[in-house]
């Protein structure tokens, strides 16, 4: 699509969950240093580069984490291709947990196979999930919740992450009923044509072109046959081949412009 909820989102997401350089306890945030919520072990990983420091994450400008964004954890979910609403619930809940995780709990609310991967079998339950979009939201939030509780940091995060994600809900849903965000593509008004499979074999056989065939053929096969003349016969019975055959041809151009 043209437009992306990325560009929506991404800002807020930086400035008011994730900020700037923070480095905790390891008993609050297991993945050490963070800048943007980019971790040390993301950023050496997007650089090709084990021998970083927390001193050039400390630097990164905002502008390369949003790119690690868009290619690490928007693009793997296929969040363009997600509903509105729904592609920003699952894009925060990867960057807080990694798009497997992130997809698999989709998977586990969805009830298809957990395998990470958002597929066709994903994508169809998207689509039919009762409730809709609004609902498949809110349950999804409440099953990142559920799974933030398990962990062992949760003690030390729980309010925030509670807020992020009751937060996330909230917006999430009334993106949904955004009308300046991700148009639908504009439909060209086209002719409608009718399904050959009710064109109706008179009318096929009748059309403006056969009629004419007709018109001249019969007169012509009558009056050959009105001699009894062997060589009439001939030439009569030719006539009528070309015609049966101009009336086939006749009949197939009116079904195929019916399609």
């Amino acid at each position: 699509m043209a437009f992306t909820t990325f560009e929506k989102v991404i800002g807020p997401i930086i400035d008011d969950f994730e900020k700037g350089y923070v480095h905790r306890s390891s008993k609050a945030d297991p993945g050490g240093p963070t800048n943007y919520g980019i971790t040390l072990k993301t950023f050496r990983a997007w650089h090709g580069d084990p021998n970083l420091n927390s001193n050039a994450l400390r630097v990164m400008p905002k502008s390369e984490a949003k790119q690690i964004y868009k290619e690490q954890y928007w693009l793997p979910i296929r969040a363009d291709e997600l509903p509105i609403g729904v592609d920003f619930a699952v894009f925060d809940f990867a960057i807080n947990s990694g798009p497997g995780r992130a997809v698999m709990t989709l998977q586990e609310v969805l009830k298809v196979k957990q395998d990470g991967v958002i597929g066709l079998i994903t994508m169809s339950a998207i689509k039919r999930y009762p409730g809709s979009e609004n609902a498949l939201i809110a349950d999804l939030c409440d099953a990142r919740l559920k799974f933030m509780k398990g962990l062992s940091n949760w003690p030390y995060n729980k309010n925030g992450w509670t807020r992020r994600v009751k937060t996330v809900k909230k917006e999430a849903v009334l993106m949904l009923d955004s009308v300046d965000h991700r148009p639908d593509t504009v439909s060209v008004s086209q002719t409608p044509k009718a399904d050959s499979q009710n064109l109706s074999v008179s009318k096929a056989l009748f059309s403006k072109g056969n009629v004419t065939v007709l018109t001249v053929a019969i007169p012509a096969v009558s009056g050959l046959m009105s001699d009894f003349q062997p060589a009439q016969y001939v030439i009569a019975a030719a006539v009528a081949g070309v015609s049966i055959l101009a009336l086939y041809w006749g009949y197939q151009k009116v079904r195929r412009e019916a399609i």
